[in-house]
């Protein structure tokens, strides 16, 4: 079956719908960039290119999504305009892992390892072994080339990449 061009015209009417927001986790952008179309039936099952067979999630949530049955789901309001960075993205990275659940059940475990690794960063006395395990996940995921003996300086940026990292977006070797 030949796959259908869907124009411009087409994915903006769509997005406009869908308020330019990710129907998974409530990510907006006015212009629609980090934003894509998904199928609700996939294409793969039959699935059409009509617009009540689309709606707009946002890069990562459809890669969480990949080709993975998943209901419809509801059209949401963007965020409020006044509300903090970190507070907006905190949001957005809870109703991530929330889809995330949704479409692999059986993903429980990581979520599990992820706040460990953040309470041993909160933690802030380390035994040797965890300083070293810590040191090395910082030295993998920052690109040092030598072993990182003075964590401090680089844990607010560790910190932040696990506190964002999701299985589909992985951006950080976890110290767990």
């Amino acid at each position: 079956m030949q796959r259908d061009k869907i124009t411009d015209r087409k994915k903006h009417k769509i997005m406009f719908r869908d308020n330019y927001t990710c129907r998974a986790c409530s990510f907006f952008d006015t212009y629609g960039h980090g934003l894509c179309l998904d199928h609700i039936q996939a294409f793969a099952d039959g699935g059409t290119y009509d617009c009540e067979n689309m709606q707009c999630l946002c890069t990562t949530c459809n890669l969480i999504k990949s080709n993975k049955k998943a209901p419809a789901l509801k059209i949401r309001t963007p965020l409020a305009v006044g509300i903090p960075y970190g507070i907006a993205v905190n949001i957005i990275n809870e109703r991530r892992q929330e889809f995330f659940k949704t479409i692999y059940p059986r993903s429980k475990g990581w979520f599990e390892r992820k706040e460990k690794t953040l309470e041993l960063i909160d933690l802030g006395v380390w035994k040797p072994a965890q300083r070293k395990r810590l040191g090395e996940a910082i030295r993998i995921t920052l690109g040092k080339r030598k072993c990182v003996l003075s964590i401090e300086a680089e844990l607010t940026n560790y910190r932040n990449l696990v506190a964002i990292a999701t299985p589909a977006t992985i951006q950080c070797d976890l110290a767990y």
